[in-house]
């Protein structure tokens, strides 16, 4: 079953009045729909196995396209104002396992997404705008970071960064599955039931940097800084201003993975230490951002002796 076309012709297309042909004139083939390997318009003539169709305009450049369910054939041609181009392959449609496809908008982003029913293989296709379907995408939510380190929250997952598991081309089995890659159940970082590789985070900001903090020996220092979209946070910690470490909740420091710091019962010797959060999203590994850094000040309490009568003077 090849793509054929057809014109309506209840418009006249000389000078676009009605023309309410009989019915049956009210379509005109523009293809001839014979031929194996014969190819009109930029589409084939013939295929295999296939059946049900859609058209919409997929890659928004003003042209419809359209989504064919065919074996052995690009199931997308992408229309290039007048003539077509092959886009993507889907599946494999067979006549004894009947189905159908759609295009809808599922996840509300402002793309078409692909819809393939067939008996036992049926599968929704994700189109993150860039007309790759995700099965041929190294980067399926187009955030950035690449499938393999998020579907295995690993950031060494993929070397080389080639868009694959391990490095240069691995060895594959019959099924074309990396055979050093086991094949657990995708990381699902913050727990929402979505694949991270198949979920787009939104762009982590900084809206309120930590400030500079004075306070008196003794006494808590807090250090707070808001970032958008994160969920992840560590405080770290520099003696020099250069070198930071990450911190952890003991008698000296909570909340270190908060967005708010407690500096506990400050002693003169943390007198110039600078203060850093870095936050991150659980959803994607390689996103994350780091807040300026905050100095910590601190002041000794000062001591009067007068007649020998001392005075102790708590300083503000």
């Amino acid at each position: 079953m090849g793509i054929e076309l057809l014109r309506n012709n209840f418009i006249d297309h000389t000078d676009h009045t009605v023309a309410n042909p009989a019915p049956n004139l009210l379509f005109t083939h523009i293809t001839t729909g014979i031929g194996n390997n014969v190819t009109e318009y930029g589409l084939n003539q013939f295929a295999t196995d296939g059946d049900y169709g859609t058209a919409a305009d997929v890659n928004d450049d003003g042209w419809v396209d359209i989504f064919m369910r065919k074996r052995d054939e690009n199931d997308f041609v992408l229309n290039q104002g007048g003539s077509f181009s092959n886009g993507a392959e889907l599946g494999q449609a067979a006549n004894n396992n009947k189905g159908g496809n759609g295009l809808w908008d599922l996840d509300n982003d402002g793309d078409l997404d692909a819809v393939w029913i067939e008996n036992g293989q049926s599968q929704i296709l994700r189109n993150d705008g860039d007309e790759n379907p995700n099965h041929l995408d190294d980067d399926s939510d187009g955030d950035g970071c690449n499938d393999a380190d998020e579907a295995y929250a690993d950031s060494t997952a993929d070397l080389d960064s080639n868009g694959m598991y391990g490095s240069a081309s691995p060895a594959v089995n019959a099924n074309g599955s990396v055979i050093a890659a086991t094949y657990d159940k995708s990381a699902d970082g913050d727990g929402n039931g979505d694949d991270d590789f198949l979920q787009v985070t939104a762009t982590l900001v900084v809206t309120d940097q930590p400030q500079n903090q004075t306070v008196s020996k003794g006494e808590d220092a807090i250090f707070i800084s808001t970032v958008n979209n994160a969920d992840t946070f560590q405080w770290q910690v520099s003696i020099d201003g250069v070198n930071y470490t990450n911190l952890e909740n003991n008698s000296e420091y909570s909340g270190t993975e908060t967005s708010t710091l407690t500096v506990l019962n400050v002693s003169k010797l943390k007198e110039g230490y600078s203060y850093r959060l870095l936050a991150s999203n659980s959803s994607n590994m390689c996103a994350e951002i780091v807040s300026n850094a905050a100095l910590l000040f601190v002041k000794v309490r000062t001591v009067i002796t007068n007649r020998r009568i001392t005075y102790r003077v708590k300083a503000n």
